[in-house]
């Protein structure tokens, strides 16, 4: 092969630098022959002399789509920029591809750094279309590193009646962090993405600076007088700090008992050979009465797993309705409210339903006021385009009158507010809507109730809880984990940010290791300071 390359000058001598070396076994059949005018390589068969095109089949590798895949993994799967140097990974990009140039660590955070401005702006010319208002929730994050984080949640309806939720901000918020100074880092976050002045509520948790937050933002300026209905409706006490409070007080009535039964679990966990013992005694079980054996005071009496079972069934529905108010999708979840006025609020609930209602209508008249109506130039469009001037006959013309009639019917009853028509008919009956989608529900109502279905919309959007389920009756809060506390702040929101962004919230197998862990886990771990982003 290296003689017919030589006999072939200068131009076969340029081909075989391109080309790599051909491994396959196949090509000792085949004689190469140079490229001729078309520009395509052929060989020839020793055996049979036929040429045959010699193509390749391996396409030219894209570094900068590489890298982009790279920073997207690393992203995804919450790995640590050091996974770019990983040497067996890099060994499997280069067998996959030899011309693969891998990269570094700091090239890989500089790729994720891109990718996070990059979805951010997308992401800001995204929320400019949605025509909706905005329901934030908001929350401190804190880090073994007693930094904290104030993470800031977007919740709204988009242009295909589906409800979404952005990650929006993750910021570090150096102390002091009093109610009027997160308020200002709040603001800051929504002017920057430009939706300062579409909010409709925010939810938040117990903590007593959150008062002062919101009363902050009411009496600004720039943000308060946007507000609807004068911010009545703005500030949402979060449903699962609500609930967690109840519990917590039911708890310490059994919380003797419950200390005796962790205590009991930590004894016989404490080492192998108690293990054993115990297993030794669950064989026994049938036979066992601890009534003899005085080593055992400690452990539950029979009225005290009683009382135990009892505070179970009492904390079951607390827990469900906890999950579901964690969900992301709260209007597809079989969730029915009733006001039951009377049981609430006795001799006073007709008051309270009249206030109820006073609020309903005064939130719906901002809706018309803000939101004008086309009815008047369906029912002029109508009325002058009928068949009654034409001098053609023509069938649908028989149908002419009753488009007049049923537009007039319309302007009339657009006289009668919306909410009362829609509060006069007849319910939809939950035995038979089992699975009703409210928010399909509202899209198909939009052309007979257009403000009121804008109002639901926004309305649907309020996040009943801002924690997820299996944070609810955390005593800890939300805390990064030991490797995300290690990251520079800007590094922390956008590996966070975009994640949500990129791919919501994450399946349980998707990610290496989650953001968020148990305070217990995290309390005795040593502070990491910003010195290794690995």
């Amino acid at each position: 092969m290296n003689e017919e390359v030589d006999e072939f000058g200068e131009s076969a001598s340029s081909v075989s630098k391109k080309t790599r070396c051909r491994t396959s076994t196949i090509w000792s059949e085949f004689e190469l022959e140079p490229i001729g005018v078309d520009g395509q390589q052929k060989a020839k068969c020793k055996r049979c002399n036929r040429t045959y095109a010699a193509v390749d089949h391996h396409r030219p590798i894209d570094q900068d789509m590489y890298r982009e895949m790279l920073a997207l993994a690393i992203i995804r799967h919450n790995y640590p920029f050091s996974y770019a140097e990983h040497e067996n990974n890099r060994l499997i990009h280069v067998y996959l591809n030899p011309e693969v140039k891998p990269v570094s660590r700091n090239t890989a955070k500089q790729d994720v750094i891109k990718i996070y401005k990059r979805e951010k702006e997308s992401l800001k010319f995204a929320l400019k279309s949605i025509s909706g208002r905005f329901c934030l929730t908001s929350d401190l994050w804190s880090s073994s590193t007693t930094d904290h984080y104030m993470v800031v949640t977007a919740h709204f309806v988009d242009e295909n009646w589906v409800l979404q939720k952005k990650v929006l901000s993750f910021s570090l918020v150096p102390p002091p962090r009093g109610g009027a100074i997160l308020a200002d880092r709040l603001l800051a976050v929504l002017q920057e993405w430009g939706i300062d002045r579409k909010i409709f509520s925010i939810t938040l948790d117990n903590a007593s600076y959150n008062e002062t937050l919101v009363n902050s933002l009411k009496e600004n300026l720039s943000f308060g007088p946007y507000l609807p209905c004068s911010g009545e409706f703005f500030h949402v006490r979060c449903g699962a700090h609500v609930l967690n409070l109840i519990v917590q007080d039911g708890l310490k009535v059994i919380d003797e008992v419950v200390h005796n039964i962790r205590e009991s679990v930590k004894y016989v966990k404490g080492s192998d050979s108690r293990r054993l013992k115990f297993a030794g005694c669950l064989a026994m079980l049938p036979f066992f009465d601890n009534s003899i054996d005085s080593n055992f005071n400690t452990c539950p009496s029979e009225e005290e797993w009683d009382r135990l079972e009892k505070i179970a069934n009492i904390l079951e529905p607390f827990y469900d309705i906890t999950v579901l108010f964690s969900g992301t999708k709260l209007s597809h979840c079989k969730l029915c409210v009733e006001f039951c006025y009377k049981r609430i609020y006795g001799e006073y609930a007709t008051e309270m339903a009249m206030m109820l209602r006073d609020k309903l209508y005064s939130a719906f008249e901002e809706y018309v006021q803000s939101t004008p109506s086309n009815i008047g130039n369906v029912v002029e469009t109508t009325s002058s385009s009928g068949g009654m001037g034409s001098g053609r006959y023509d069938k649908r013309d028989d149908l002419s009158g009753f488009d007049t009639f049923e537009s007039e019917l319309v302007g009339s009853m657009s006289s009668k507010s919306q909410l009362s028509l829609y509060l006069e008919e007849s319910r939809h009956d939950h035995r038979i809507h089992v699975d009703l989608d409210v928010l399909g529900f509202w899209k198909s109502q939009y052309s007979r109730f257009p403000e009121l279905s804008l109002m639901a919309r926004d309305i649907l959007s309020i996040p009943i809880t801002s924690v997820a389920s299996e944070s609810a009756f955390s005593v800890g809060g939300r805390i990064l984990d030991k490797f995300r506390s290690s990251l520079l702040p800007l590094t922390t929101e956008a590996l966070l940010c975009t994640r949500d962004w990129m791919y919501g919230v994450p399946a349980k197998n998707d990610c290496d290791d989650g953001p968020v862990e148990d305070f217990a886990n995290l309390s005795s771990s040593r502070p990491i300071a910003y010195l290794d982003e690995d």
